[in-house]
């Protein structure tokens, strides 16, 4: 069996503007050390390539998170029989220096796929069909089968984000972000005022940052309601 260690997936915003909650990264993570859980071609459950051994979520250098994997590839079909699904993980603990040497190579890693990154191309839906795909794509399916709905970022302003949550409670607001300050502040949809604090503390300047910026940018405010009542 072949040994692969990497990054799985990150709280960063993707290619379409999503962004995976960190709370799932946990316990994907949780799951893959608790059970085997394995390795598809397509999702199909008769093309088993390997195994998840083992999983870990560590903060970036710049407040976002990222689960680390090992994975085991099979050399031989006979293999499979060594791992049955769903039963108990008894090796993760193995694979611990495995994500040591994945951890310590995070920077280089990310840069790699910063790199791909950039040749990527962001989709907007032009139908109702598109619009269905991008919605089923704002969601993710942790191994006990709950569905997650994944945040939609909206823009960044400097260095915060702004974004909306799936299904988020009255009255209707969105988010700004930012990680490394440990920051996450509502403002209300209709008249951009702030609504209250999440948890940290926000600048006088940067609420008035937000208020200016949608303000100036009418298809943003436009994309910022509308993303609002598509997961609402």
């Amino acid at each position: 069996m072949q040994i692969l260690g990497g990054i799985a997936s990150t709280t960063h915003v993707d290619s379409h503007g999503q962004i995976i909650d960190k709370s799932l990264l946990d316990r994907v993570a949780e799951q893959i050390r608790a059970s085997y859980i394995p390795l598809l071609v397509n999702h199909d459950f008769s093309q088993q390539i390997g195994v998840n051994l083992n999983a870990r979520v560590t903060r970036l250098d710049d407040g976002e998170y990222a689960m680390l994997v090992v994975n085991g590839i099979f050399d031989d079909e006979s293999e499979v029989t060594d791992f049955p699904i769903g039963s108990e993980n008894t090796v993760w603990n193995e694979y611990e220096t495995v994500l040591d040497e994945v951890e310590a190579s995070v920077p280089e890693l990310l840069a790699a796929a910063s790199d791909d990154a950039e040749t990527a191309e962001v989709v907007q839906p032009q139908t109702v069909a598109e619009g269905l795909e991008l919605f089923l794509d704002s969601t993710e399916v942790a191994p006990d089968g709950s569905v997650y709905l994944i945040k939609r970022h909206i823009a960044s302003v400097g260095s915060l984000k702004v974004y909306v949550c799936p299904q988020d409670h009255e009255p209707p607001h969105f988010h700004v972000e930012s990680k490394q300050r440990n920051m996450n502040a509502r403002f209300y949809l209709d008249s951009l005022e702030l609504y209250n604090m999440k948890h940290g503390e926000i600048r006088t300047r940067e609420i008035k940052q937000i208020q200016e910026f949608f303000q100036a940018n009418t298809d943003a405010l436009e994309k910022l309601r509308s993303e609002h009542e598509r997961l609402k």
